[in-house]
């Protein structure tokens, strides 16, 4: 298994409830998007890994 290069899905094509997959420190993770924030380039996801933890300050 080699490394991938992510590929960027514009946000007019992305879906409420499709399943999507992103990087991160400790590898790919599947996501669900959840909401669309139209006045931003943001949208809220369900992670679907037991891996992955959100970031916060100590």
């Amino acid at each position: 298994m080699g490394w991938t290069r992510p590929i960027p899905v514009e946000k007019a094509d992305i879906k409420i409830g499709n399943q999507y997959y992103t990087c991160t420190y400790s590898g790919p993770i599947r996501v669900t998007v959840i909401k669309i924030f139209h006045d931003t380039k943001s949208v809220l996801v369900k992670v679907k890994s037991k891996n992955a933890a959100p970031l916060c300050e100590v």
